[in-house]
């Protein structure tokens, strides 16, 4: 038996053309520059709502596609708050030893750019020292 034969139904979607919006207004002009730097000079729409939407303190929850952007659309709030406020810390969480590695490979980058001593990153997991 193949594998086509045991698939119960199929849809396919059209394909959607992106929607973008500028830099949001209140970005610190240092996270802009990130973006600058890496080569993104405008958000995604769902990324834009989400960093206004956070700014207001709104709690939130982001689904798209895959490779649609949800990483920078989460991880630019956090960053705007750790550069307005040292003291700030951020914990995410992820379900697989897998995606904490993919993710920590997506934010090292940002801490490239801004030092360890502005943000840092890592990932704790079973396979972590003791020590650490």
């Amino acid at each position: 038996m193949e594998i086509k034969e045991l698939v119960v139904y199929e849809k396919e979607y059209p394909e959607r053309k992106a929607v973008f919006s500028e830099l949001p207004q209140d970005m610190l002009p240092e996270l802009k520059g990130y973006l600058e730097n890496a080569g993104i000079p405008r958000l995604y729409c769902h990324q834009a709502e989400m960093f206004e939407r956070a700014q207001k303190k709104e709690n939130l929850v982001i689904t798209t596609s895959t490779a649609s952007g949800k990483t920078l659309g989460f991880l630019l709030p956090v960053l705007q708050e750790i550069l307005k406020n040292p003291l700030a810390r951020a914990i995410f969480i992820y379900p697989t030893k897998a995606l904490a590695a993919d993710q920590y490979r997506a934010i090292r980058p940002v801490v490239d750019y801004f030092g360890e001593d502005r943000v840092c990153a890592g990932v704790y997991d079973g396979d972590t020292p003791a020590s650490e």
